[in-house]
């Protein structure tokens, strides 16, 4: 009976071990998406902007961004797709 109990603990123990091996592994691939720029011109910022349907409280949104942007006087390009 004690030797069950200490088996299921064992066995609890390393699968929890398991499952944050897991969850640091998952965490240290999406920070690595997080990493620097590797573009080779990063003096223009390249935006994605995806509208599913045209809307005039989302086109003033968009409207809103590019003017935002162009005021700030940055370099940018922008993918737009609707």
């Amino acid at each position: 009976m004690i030797v069950g109990f200490i088996i299921i603990i064992i066995l609890l123990l390393l699968f929890s071990a398991i499952i944050v091996l897991l969850l640091v592994a998952i965490m240290m691939f999406a920070f690595a998406g997080c990493s620097e720029n590797k573009n080779k011109d990063d003096s223009v910022l390249k935006i994605g902007i995806i509208q599913y349907m045209s809307h005039p409280s989302l086109d003033n949104c968009y409207n809103g961004i590019i003017s935002a942007l162009e005021n700030s006087g940055i370099e940018y390009t922008v993918d737009y797709q609707t």
